[in-house]
């Protein structure tokens, strides 16, 4: 092996640097708490997720700067080992200069003699480096793989947050789905919230048939205007088709739904609709709403909706 020959091998297996690299900033989280106090829910995923995050910037930080540091010794390393071999390598090729016989043939083989010694050094070097940034990447997948679980929180909690968050956000609903603002109906008592059970009639069915239905889609996304199962509800869409597998059609407009029988708490029974002035939700028994929120999800039974009108509790009718 040539001398050319055996320093290209010995810088071929110089590692290439990483070069700059940063890990990305962490977002300003320090309102969460104030936030979560205000709509009744809880800042503790999001204070633990960041915590988390945190932690795993430094630690991504800290196995880049070793995986750095381990690139920069082995390519030193490599550097000097090439420069060894030229040290040892130019005596010995200016002998076979010598015209003693047999000299130039000597030669040869000591050089090629030094050049596996020197490259075997080399390619060790490297296999070093190999193993020792493995084990960092393994650190980072660990990493990666490990797990985060939301904490459940309290049924107060959720109920709270359910309040001012079941429903989709006003931004997010269709300007059709707004009706005009109406007063609630004095009467109705909204802290008598036990559902009887259902009777047998026609109406109870067709009920029962429409929460099924809408069962049948919960964690479909939120989309304005939407009224395709599976792809996107808006409120009223989402009720509209779910009454309609069960064989009756409904007003599509929120406020429109306010329709048929007016019922009061203690009477809903499944499939009734809670009518805001730019929401509706269905009654799906066991003092839970069924509602096409952000996804479709069922929530505590409530009368308000954030600054919306509460117009009252229906009963569509065929």
């Amino acid at each position: 092996m040539s001398v050319v020959e055996t320093v290209s091998r010995i810088s071929e297996l110089v590692p290439a640097q990483l070069g700059d690299y940063s890990v990305p900033v962490m977002p300003d989280v320090s309102a969460a708490g104030e936030l979560a106090a205000i709509s009744g829910a809880s800042a503790a995923d999001i204070e633990a997720a960041a915590t988390l995050i945190d932690g795993h910037n430094h630690q991504i930080a800290g196995i880049t700067a070793e995986a750095q540091a381990a690139i920069s010794a082995t390519a030193e390393q490599l550097f000097g080992i090439g420069q060894s071999f030229l040290h040892q390598a130019a005596p010995v090729a200016l002998s076979a200069l010598q015209p003693t016989p047999g000299a130039a043939t000597s030669a040869i083989a000591q050089l090629e003699a030094v050049a596996r010694t020197h490259i075997a050094q080399a390619e060790a070097a490297a296999g070093e480096l190999d193993e020792t940034l493995s084990t960092l990447a393994g650190r980072l997948h660990n990493i990666a793989d490990e797990p985060f679980a939301l904490t459940e929180a309290p049924a107060a909690t959720q109920a709270a947050a359910a309040t001012s968050t079941a429903g989709p956000p006003p931004s997010t609903v269709p300007t059709g789905d707004a009706g005009s603002a109406t007063t609630s109906d004095p009467a109705f008592a909204p802290a008598a919230v036990d559902a009887p059970a259902p009777s047998d009639d026609a109406g109870a069915e067709a009920g029962r048939q429409a929460v099924a239905a809408a069962r049948s889609q919960l964690g479909t996304p939120y989309e304005w205007g939407g009224t395709t199962p599976g792809v996107g509800f808006d409120c009223s869409g989402f009720t509209q088709w779910a009454w309609g597998q069960a064989g009756v059609d409904i007003p599509r407009l929120a406020h429109e739904q306010a329709v048929g029988q007016q019922i009061s708490a203690s009477e809903l029974r499944e499939g009734d609709l809670a009518v805001w002035d730019g929401h509706v939700a269905m009654y799906a028994g066991n003092g839970e709403l069924i509602e096409a929120g952000s996804p479709v999800s069922t929530s505590p039974l409530r009368t308000n909706n954030l600054d919306m009108n509460f117009h009252g509790f229906y009963r569509p009718t065929s």
